[in-house]
């Protein structure tokens, strides 16, 4: 036998990884791009003191999120039904035109408009998400997911450091060089530049994606013939289908890794002796294939049940081989037409959906509160219980968090390899998080060169840990979705994740605008928000001790082992339902 050949990991597909790591890129420039300098557009649209644009500002960033609330299922939707790649490149592309809308803006609320039709049309990172679970399989999917919380990390960095240097180019100081005119479109439009860049880069992705993107879904249903002949880049019904012939020459490869396995492996017992392949949760272009184990008696593979089983028998007279369904698992190999339908109500009905659905509106919204009241006390003075640090100081504690976030993402495949219980690293994260969360505020009471010391730390093991918690929470989400909504249930959980990144804005920052103000004990002072978002953490923990993570049943396919030694034409692999 091959004991080693349990732990196998399959190999990440990099091409694919590459187009999706674009493609979240542009999600988190999207809403990170403007935050240097949305208050100071609102101030030249409206001709007032920058000052006065707070309200506005908030407005402007919130109703890209209410966008995704709003559009977030049906997204998720369409990608289990039309495949992955339309969504993704029709989102790309509707980015890019209301990206420029949004720079060619003339009032407020003509760049309001065009910012809740960014969000709206903008499901690029859920359909990411799942083609993400569709191409990983259990061996390498906590490596793999990385590259969500990593891109998306890496985006809040550089968009707002590209966004301040480009925008108002024809005042800017830094932008001298390029020789704006202090009388062209830039100067009348100061925002202008970070969107045709953001929309240059958007075609880029497209372009990317077109190339380097395969269809993952193998149930996907062809485009409706109005939107095919439109966008013939999207015609992708023929590719997507799931035909005889292509699962035939997966299996005859696989079949041969095999053989040749076996032959340089001086450790085997018999040729004859059988390795067992098991697949991914919800299959992917290479059907989730890779060796587990070896046992006595025949080969065994195994696939997600939303997969129609093939039956692949050989023809004498012409060595055809069919794909056809097998009658006893009508109900359980279903077609997109006759998949029950999934929406919110389901996924709040069902526990396992509704467990993993808290979890991450628990995590979005205590993470949320922190983020937007850690800038608002380290700018406040020491009177009320703030830092009162610099613009600059409160930057650099923020750049600060690149450091753990790359780290934590490059370790998180090893921390579930040592820890095979996810749910257990979901909790040391909930705690680590409310325990840094907890001590910030804190800070306030020691001296200078302790407070720097104290936030770096709480910060670093805050952002660590967050990484951690949000690359779980897309694993839990793969984990738990129903055969054929995998897509919609990605809609769902990111509806939900920016329903609470909408509205807690509104209200945490006027409950530290009100701990502030007046003489408030402890910890309702400036304290109160920072333990009220540490407590949310620590729920999160508690409540995960009564959940369980459910994997769908799998189907086995039996390889006859003659395959395996016999290269002559008659040796065709058979499958059939394994008990």
């Amino acid at each position: 036998m091959f004991p080693a050949a349990k732990h196998v990991e399959t190999p990440l597909p990099l091409k694919q990884m590459f187009a999706l790591a674009v493609v979240l890129l542009n999600e988190s420039f999207s809403s990170t791009m403007l935050l240097p300098y949305v208050g100071l557009l609102i101030a030249h649209l409206r001709n007032r003191p920058a000052e006065e644009s707070g309200y506005l500002s908030g407005l402007l960033i919130g109703v890209f999120m209410f966008g995704q609330v709003v559009s977030g299922k049906y997204w998720g939707y369409l990608s289990d039904k039309y495949g992955r790649r339309a969504p993704l490149l029709v989102g790309l592309l509707s980015s890019g035109f209301m990206m420029l809308g949004f720079g060619l803006g003339k009032t407020v609320w003509m760049c309001v408009l065009f910012r809740f039709l960014h969000g709206l049309f903008n499901g690029n990172v859920l359909v990411a998400k799942t083609v993400l679970a569709d191409i990983l399989d259990e061996t390498n999917q906590a490596k793999g997911f990385t590259l969500v919380s990593l891109t998306y990390g890496f985006g809040t960095l550089i968009g707002p450091a590209v966004g301040g240097l480009l925008y108002d180019p024809a005042n800017s100081s830094m932008m001298q060089w390029a020789g704006f005119s202090k009388e062209g479109i830039f100067a009348r439009f100061p925002g202008l530049l970070p969107a045709v860049v953001l929309c240059i880069y958007i075609n880029l992705g497209v372009f990317v994606c077109i190339v380097f993107l395969k269809e993952s879904n193998p149930k996907a249903q062809p485009l409706p013939r109005w939107l095919a002949v439109l966008t013939p880049c999207l015609r992708t019904a023929k590719d997507s289908e799931f035909t005889s012939s292509d699962a035939t020459d997966v299996v005859l490869e696989r079949v041969a890794d095999l053989k040749d396995f076996q032959e340089n492996n001086k450790s085997t017992k018999k040729a004859e002796e059988p390795m067992v392949m098991k697949g991914s949760f919800h299959g992917d272009m290479r059907h989730g294939l890779q060796p587990t184990e070896l046992g006595e008696r025949g080969y065994k593979l195994s696939i997600m049940d939303d997969m129609e089983e093939l039956e692949m028998d050989y023809e004498e007279d012409g060595g055809k081989i069919q794909q056809e369904k097998e009658e006893e698992d009508k109900d359980a190999v279903r077609d997109p037409e006759s998949v029950e339908p999934f929406g919110y109500k389901e996924a709040f009905l069902l526990p396992i959906t509704r467990n993993v659905l808290v979890l991450y509106m628990l995590l979005s919204a205590a993470d949320m509160a922190y983020g937007e009241t850690f800038p608002l006390w380290a700018i406040a003075n020491h009177s009320v219980g703030g830092l009162e640090y610099s613009s600059g100081i409160v930057g650099l504690f923020l750049l600060s968090n690149s450091l753990p976030c790359v780290g934590a993402n490059l370790l998180f495949h090893i921390a579930c390899r040592v820890k095979e219980d996810k749910m257990v690293l979901w909790q040391t994260s909930m705690y680590a998080m409310a325990f840094s969360v907890g001590l910030v505020p804190f800070a306030a009471y020691i001296p200078p060169v302790g407070q720097f010391i104290m936030i770096f730390i709480c910060g670093f093991l805050r952002q660590w840990f967050a990484a951690w918690a949000y690359g779980l929470i897309t694993l839990f989400t793969a984990r738990v979705a129903p055969p054929a909504c995998l897509g919609t249930m990605y809609g769902i959980s990111q509806s939900c994740g920016a329903a609470m990144r909408c509205v807690i804005p509104i209200v945490a920052t006027p409950i530290f605008a009100w701990s502030i103000s007046g003489s408030h004990p402890p910890p309702f002072n400036h304290m109160f928000v920072f333990l009220i978002a540490a407590v949310v953490f620590g729920v999160a923990a508690v409540i995960s001790f009564g959940v369980t993570m459910v994997i769908h049943p799998v189907k086995e396919i039996v390889v006859e082992e003659a395959v395996l030694h016999d290269s002559g034409e008659e040796d065709t692999p058979t499958t059939k339902h394994r008990e």
